[in-house]
C-alpha cells in the first residue's frame, strides 16, 4: 500500500462514485480504477460493491476507511509542520460545531482565522453532541465547541460558557425572552424534540423526571432546522439555546422564553483529543476558537450566556 493509493480509496468512499473521485482528485478514471484494484489485490479482499448507481464500501472497506482516516489526517499535519516557514503556521484544522452554534460562530471564527493565519485550512462539520465524541475518538476531527461530556476519559476539556435553555414557539404565542417559565410550562404544550440519544434532548428529559413532569413529544426531529420550521409551522412547541434561534428572534419568526432552574442550562466546552504535543494550525486555532466566545459573551453578543471557569483535563 501507498499513500496515493489510499487517498486515492478514500475518496471513492466519501463520494460513492468513480467519476466524481476522479473530479475531486484531477486523475483520469482508468488510473484511479487501476489504483482500486491494486489495493483490493493486495489486500485479498473486495473493498467495494460496484453498482449502477456507483461504488458502496464493503464491511471491508468501512474497516479499512475507519483505520486509515486518521493516519492520513496526522501525515497532512507532519507535512504541514515540517513545512512551515520560520514565524509561520501552516496545516489543517478540522472544527466540529454543534448545529445551534454554527450558524452563530461559523463565519466569526473562520474570517479571524483567515486574517490572523491565512495558511491555515480550516475544515468545519457539523454534528450533534454525540457524533462529535464519535468524531474526536476516531480523530476525524481535531477540535470541536459542544456539550460538556458527562464522562470525560481521553480528551482534554477546556470549559466555555453556560447558557438557559428557552421554550420556543411561533410568533404568535408571544413568548417573553426577559420573563423565565417554570419548566412545568413544558407539560402543557406540544413538543418537538431531538430524539433520545443527542445531549440536548438528554439534558431535557433528566430534567423532566427529576420534577416527575410527563411531556407531550408529538415529533422528533434530529435537524435544529426542521426544529424551528415545524414549529413555526404551529406543530409544537421546541427547547433550544439563545445561540440557535438568535436570527430567527431579531426577524420576529419565532418568539421564546427561559426556562428557569439549574437543570435547564447547558454548558459548552472545547473538546480536544489527549496529546502530548498539539500541532501549531490546531493549537492556534483552539485559541482563536476560545477568545472569540469569552469575547462574544463578555461583551454580551450571546444572550444569556455566562462564562465558566478555567481550562481542565
Amino acid at each position: 500500500m501507498d499513500i496515493a493509493q489510499l487517498r486515492t480509496f478514500v475518496a471513492v468512499v466519501d463520494t460513492g462514485s468513480v467519476s466524481r473521485a476522479a473530479e475531486r482528485l484531477h486523475i483520469v478514471q482508468p488510473a484511479l480504477s487501476r489504483q482500486i484494484r491494486l489495493l483490493e489485490n493486495e489486500l485479498g479482499a473486495v473493498l467495494f460493491l460496484r453498482h449502477a448507481r456507483g461504488m458502496t464500501p464493503t464491511d471491508s472497506g468501512e474497516t479499512l476507511a475507519e483505520r486509515i482516516r486518521p493516519l492520513l489526517s496526522e501525515l497532512d499535519h507532519i507535512r504541514a509542520n515540517i513545512a512551515t516557514r520560520p514565524g509561520e503556521v501552516t496545516g489543517t484544522a478540522v472544527l466540529g460545531l454543534l448545529p445551534s452554534i454554527s450558524d452563530f460562530l461559523a463565519a466569526r471564527i473562520a474570517r479571524r482565522l483567515k486574517e490572523a493565519h491565512p495558511r491555515i485550512m480550516l475544515r468545519i462539520v457539523s454534528g450533534f453532541g454525540g457524533h462529535l465524541l464519535e468524531w474526536l475518538d476516531k480523530r476525524e476531527i481535531d477540535l470541536a465547541i459542544m456539550y460538556e461530556p458527562r464522562v470525560i476519559t481521553n480528551l482534554e476539556i477546556r470549559p466555555l460558557l453556560e447558557e438557559p435553555l428557552y421554550l420556543v414557539g411561533p410568533a404568535s404565542a408571544k413568548l417573553d425572552f426577559g420573563r423565565a417559565l417554570p419548566l412545568s410550562k413544558l407539560a402543557e404544550h406540544p413538543l418537538v424534540l431531538p430524539s433520545t440519544r443527542h445531549s440536548l434532548r438528554i439534558l431535557i428529559d433528566t430534567a423532566a423526571a427529576k420534577s416527575r413532569l410527563i411531556l407531550n413529544i408529538v415529533i422528533e426531529a434530529d435537524s435544529m432546522q426542521v426544529q424551528k420550521d415545524l414549529v413555526r409551522s404551529g406543530l409544537g412547541l421546541t427547547v433550544l439555546p439563545a445561540a440557535a434561534i438568535y436570527d430567527d428572534l431579531r426577524a420576529k419568526q419565532i418568539s421564546a422564553a427561559p426556562i428557569a432552574g439549574a437543570d435547564m442550562k447547558r454548558r459548552i466546552s472545547l473538546a480536544l483529543p489527549l496529546v502530548r504535543k498539539r500541532v501549531p494550525a490546531v493549537q492556534r486555532t483552539a485559541e482563536l476558537l476560545t477568545d472569540e466566545v469569552r469575547s462574544r459573551v463578555a461583551a454580551g453578543g450571546w444572550p444569556g450566556a455566562r462564562l465558566t471557569g478555567k481550562s481542565h483535563i
